[in-house]
């Protein structure tokens, strides 16, 4: 009854006020209800919970009564109060005239999903403010969608309960890879150390760095066979399942005449899945393990971090041992000099650009990569004329970036935000976008120990290519173009730390598959040398 009687006061005082008007309702009886359920049984959480609601529905009546024609009510809950594991998205509910079917926002691209900046955004935009560079949201829209209501409340529970599954899932399915990488790595380092292994530990050990590369791919295929998995242990299914199919049907490519031929399929299956998916709107899946989280919120489409990193690695390590299995095929030699620039240029640009992956970082990183691979791979010489002209085309991709940004509805990358507040005179979110990309880094590479163990191997591997000896110089010599990816993964990895905020994560999926195509090479000994292992 107060809360009414307070609701009718603000109604009184609006009616003497000229424009439109926002009035903001929160009776906090659900917030009140989960502090409190520490402290009370099942049974009377339940009904207090229950009472809660109850006053929602009593809040959305009373607005409802009083809502004029050209009005609009929303009910947002910031949080769904859920303690056990991840906890679920939270609804939305919005009312007024046009809005019929799923909300959408520029900010998630994803039917269904908005998130809780939009909301400002979008009372700005019925208010008619120009939207400041500091509202991070983007104005909510119907899409008209004429399916019954329970039917869209049921896909919007299944989009849920998989995030909610393969985020539950995620830590512990990350640490077994990982763990699992290491060991792998490790071993084969071993075997190779000891110089006169068997051909069947060769083997084996092949067949072992072929499983570690077939699961980032296996992350992304598995959602064709369920694209909403709505529990942890079908996540867990699916990804095992299709880690095997993939490593299946690498270890049966692995006995063909062609030494890489298996890891080369793998890496390349990989990028091309990755660059794939982001043409056609990120289809395969709103979630993954190595690539979005709605949960998380730190991007809900196009390419992250960790996707361009593994795109990048992938296909700059396929391109090299494709050139190097088939270096006396007639196309080998315009293929190096045409071909790969084309196909580096579509990789750069399908992370980049804002239609696409709007991973503007990768403009920078992504071409100087690329540009390394192709300059080692066809005998330009690293000089200061290659590095300005490393710049210019860093330029270019990022003026047609900022370009196409700014000519859409609105600048929906960072960088295109940024451009347009500074066009304003406002330098804030430019500063914002560097501290916060320092700040991360630093966070990220003091987070772990495993980081330093990381920068230790990393910075071993680029010490043997620089002075390589033994087998890994009998290996680069029979593989050039796979060495020269090796080095441009390891030039690129290094300007991606410094121009990415997921720190040390983007250059150590990149050496995911310079580090096992490298050992994979070195146990491949008895397929391109003469002599035996």
């Amino acid at each position: 009854e107060q809360l009414e009687a307070a609701y009718e006061e603000v109604l009184t005082r609006l009616e003497g006020i000229e424009g439109p008007g926002l009035v903001v309702i929160d009776p906090g009886d659900l917030h009140r209800a989960h502090e409190f359920a520490q402290n009370a049984s099942p049974d009377v959480v339940d009904r207090h919970k229950a009472d809660a609601l109850g006053t929602v529905d009593f809040v959305v009546e009373m607005a409802l009564a009083s809502l004029p024609e050209d009005g609009m009510l929303v009910v947002v809950a910031p949080t769904t109060g859920e303690v056990d594991g991840p906890e679920p998205l939270a609804p939305i509910v919005v009312h007024g005239e046009g809005w019929r079917g799923f909300v959408s926002s520029p900010s998630t691209h994803r039917t269904g999903l908005v998130t809780l900046p939009d909301v400002t955004a979008t009372v700005l935009g019925l208010f008619g403010i120009e939207r400041p560079a500091s509202v991070i949201g983007d104005a909510m829209s119907p899409d008209g969608d004429e399916a019954a209501l329970s039917d869209r409340i049921d896909a919007l529970a299944r989009d849920s309960a998989t995030a909610v599954a393969v985020d539950g899932a995620k830590g512990t399915v990350l640490n077994t890879f990982i763990a699992l990488a290491v060991i792998v790595f490790v071993a084969s380092t071993l075997v190779l150390a000891r110089g006169d292994y068997p051909e069947w530990a060769a083997t084996l050990f092949r067949l072992a760095l072929l499983g570690v590369v077939s699961f980032p791919l296996a992350t992304y295929l598995m959602f064709l066979v369920q694209p909403r998995p709505d529990s942890r242990v079908e996540v867990v299914g699916l990804v095992l399942g299709a880690t095997a199919v993939v490593w299946l049907v690498a270890a049966m490519l692995a006995r063909s005449a062609r030494c890489s031929l298996a890891i080369t399929a793998v890496s390349l299956a990989t990028a091309g899945v990755i660059i794939v998916d982001a043409w056609t709107g990120s289809s395969i899946s709103f979630t993954g393990f190595l690539s979005y989280s709605p949960l998380a919120g730190a991007r809900y489409y196009g390419m992250g971090n960790e996707a361009a990193a593994l795109m990048a690695g992938s296909l700059a390590v396929g391109l090299g041992l494709l050139l190097d299995d088939w270096k006396d095929a007639s196309w080998a030699v315009p293929f190096r000099r045409w071909v790969y620039p084309v196909i580096a240029l579509v990789a750069v640009w399908t992370a980049a650009a804002p239609n696409l992956g709007a991973n503007v970082g990768v403009a920078v990183w992504g071409v100087v990569l690329f540009g390394v691979a192709w300059a080692g791979m066809n005998g330009v010489r690293m000089t200061w004329k290659l590095a300005v002209a490393l710049f210019v085309v860093i330029v270019l991709v990022v003026v047609a970036i900022s370009v196409l940004d700014l000519a859409d509805i609105g600048p929906q990358t960072h960088l295109g935000r940024a451009l347009s507040s500074a066009a304003g005179g406002d330098l804030g979110e430019l500063r914002t976008i560097v501290m916060r990309k320092v700040e991360t880094n630093l966070r990220v590479l003091t987070h772990t120990n495993w980081t330093y163990v990381l920068i230790a191997v990393l910075a071993f591997l680029a010490y043997m290519r620089w002075r390589p000896k033994g087998e890994f110089l009998d290996a680069l010599e029979s593989h050039p173009d796979f060495g020269q990816a090796l080095t441009a993964v390891l030039v690129g990895g290094l300007a991606a730390y410094f121009t990415e905020d997921s720190g040390i994560v983007v250059p150590a999926l990149m050496f995911l598959y310079a580090g096992a195509g490298t050992l994979y090479v070195m146990l491949s000994r008895s397929c391109w040398s003469k002599e035996p292992c």
